[in-house]
């Protein structure tokens, strides 16, 4: 356990500041589990309405994260049952009176749904670029962040650090791996040593980063960007970014508040109704689709039509392969196996065909 330090919160930031670059994240990652570690006495309570997000210049990214909706309801339950919150929130004093959080926005959001009026805070003086940094690492030290958001908080770190754009960053990086691979020369030394110490301090190697992370941030950048704003869950994220280009941002606004089980409910329902659309179209001596009384839009079905089959049967496997007990039926598995033996077949064609499998 940390500990216990008699310091203001003020002074230990600010020895976090004057510390050497190398060591700085980890100097503020350890002033911030001190935080987490202080009782409510160490902090006032502030009127939860003075209160706001952080707000920052455009050329500084807010660290937005996804709020779950079971999650905040059972943290708002928690408060509730306490009668409020236990653990102080972190904020900043801005020039217009209010206070904007660094650290604690879920818990201040439950307070002003559950009409709390007050909140103990520690309170400190940051500038705008401290600010978005230490709130990066202490969305960083959540337990509950999702892995698209970590991925999203540390190239926001690093960025901030490398003072460099995202795809220049990632270029970076790219080029790190590589010149550990040995397929590239040389690479900027002291970029190298900042990359590296940050993606240490929260236990990633470069290599895995670029292969395994990264790849989590290519979804569409209209999913991305509502990951980004709250308004799309991770996973929900990934089942949309399966689906064709065209449907995205329709797809976006039609599952925003929904939970997994219920998109995949949706998704499920638009295919069938699409393959229904396509029987129907083969058959018709025009090719029109005709008209049916489900609930999608017509021209959501009419694009689901145009999905590749192999798509089709993708997502669908994707959707079932988590229903255990649905593979112990025995029709189920009669089925399975004759799937299995088409795949083969599949496999087959490719190789005749000098396609690695």
């Amino acid at each position: 356990m940390a500990r216990l330090s008699k310091r203001p919160m003020s002074t230990m930031f600010q020895g976090a500041m004057s510390s050497q670059r190398d060591d700085e994240i980890a100097q503020l990652k350890a002033e911030l589990e001190m935080l987490r570690s202080q009782s409510t006495s160490a902090s006032t309570q502030l009127p939860t309405q003075q209160i706001v997000p952080l707000r920052l210049p455009e050329n500084l990214k807010q660290p937005r994260r996804y709020f779950a909706l079971d999650k905040m309801a059972k943290l708002k339950a928690s408060i509730d049952k306490h009668e409020g919150v236990l653990e102080p929130i972190l904020v900043r004093t801005a020039e217009d009176g209010l206070y904007e959080i660094i650290s604690g926005e879920r818990r201040w959001r439950c307070c002003c749904e559950l009409g709390i009026e007050t909140i103990p805070a520690m309170t400190v003086e940051m500038s705008d670029e401290m600010a978005l940094e230490v709130a990066l690492i202490a969305h960083l030290l959540s337990e509950e962040i999702s892995p698209i958001e970590e991925t999203d908080s540390i190239m926001g770190l690093l960025m901030l650090r490398l003072k460099k754009s995202f795809e220049e960053v990632k270029r970076l990086v790219g080029q790190i791996k590589n010149y550990h691979s040995g397929m590239i020369g040389s690479v900027d030394e002291e970029e190298m040593q900042v990359a590296e110490a940050i993606l240490e301090e929260f236990d990633l190697k470069v290599g895995s980063f670029v292969s395994n992370r990264l790849p989590l941030l290519n979804l569409a950048p209209v999913i991305l960007e509502a990951v980004r704003a709250g308004k799309l869950s991770p996973t929900n994220a990934t089942l949309i970014n399966r689906q064709p280009e065209n449907l995205h941002e329709q797809l976006v606004q039609q599952s925003e508040g929904l939970t997994k089980e219920e998109l995949m409910k949706l998704l499920s329902q638009i295919h069938r109704s699409s393959s229904a659309r396509s029987a129907l179209s083969e058959s018709s001596e025009r090719g029109r689709l005709g008209t049916s009384g489900d609930s999608q839009p017509e021209s959501l079905n009419q694009n689901l039509s145009e999905e590749p089959v192999y798509e089709r049967v993708y997502t669908q496997i994707k959707m079932l392969r988590r229903k255990k007990q649905l593979f112990k039926n025995k029709q189920v598995q009669s089925r399975i196996s004759k799937i299995d033996k088409l795949l083969d077949e599949i496999a087959s064609i490719a190789e005749d065909l000098g396609i690695e499998v």
